[in-house]
């Protein structure tokens, strides 16, 4: 009795109805369709889903960073980080802000950059891309490096 009552209240039209971007939901008897709600809009009118990298080491950079730092200057620092050789969460060690300038210090002796936040920073998107082709690069095997096979 218990689970037929839970089971007509979630079918209830009152019962809120959590929709995936981009799905469609049937409205009533008359099987039409309408949209699902708009995605909610970041700081700058971008879409939220696309100004926040589903990246570990940008989530752990931007919640270090002062409040009111935009997506786009949080992942221009995990750009500038990965370059210098800070790839994952587990090689920071500490990020610091002081007045317009955030220091980035990896867990390895000289892996640290300054990214000067008064300059002009590119947009999210085009950051994303360069971090995605640093990632790229990285598990890409280099053949160079590669130790040449034992023939026994």
């Amino acid at each position: 009795a218990r689970w037929e009552e839970v089971q007509q209240r979630m079918q209830s039209e009152h019962a809120p109805t959590y929709v995936p971007p981009g799905w469609k939901i049937p409205l009533g008897p008359s099987g039409g369709e309408v949209d699902a709600p708009a995605a909610p809009r970041g700081r700058f009118d971008e879409p939220v889903s696309a100004s926040v990298p589903n990246d570990p080491l940008y989530q752990a950079i931007h919640s270090k960073l002062p409040a009111g730092t935009s997506p786009a200057e949080a992942m221009h620092a995990t750009v500038e980080a990965k370059r210098v050789g800070i790839l994952r969460v587990d090689q920071l060690q500490s990020v610091t802000s002081h007045q317009d300038a955030v220091w980035i210090v990896g867990q390895t002796p000289g892996f640290r950059v300054k990214v000067d936040l008064s300059e002009t920073v590119p947009p999210l998107q085009e950051s994303i891309r360069q971090s995605q082709a640093l990632d790229a690069q990285r598990t890409q095997p280099d053949v160079a490096q590669q130790s040449p096979a034992r023939v026994l």
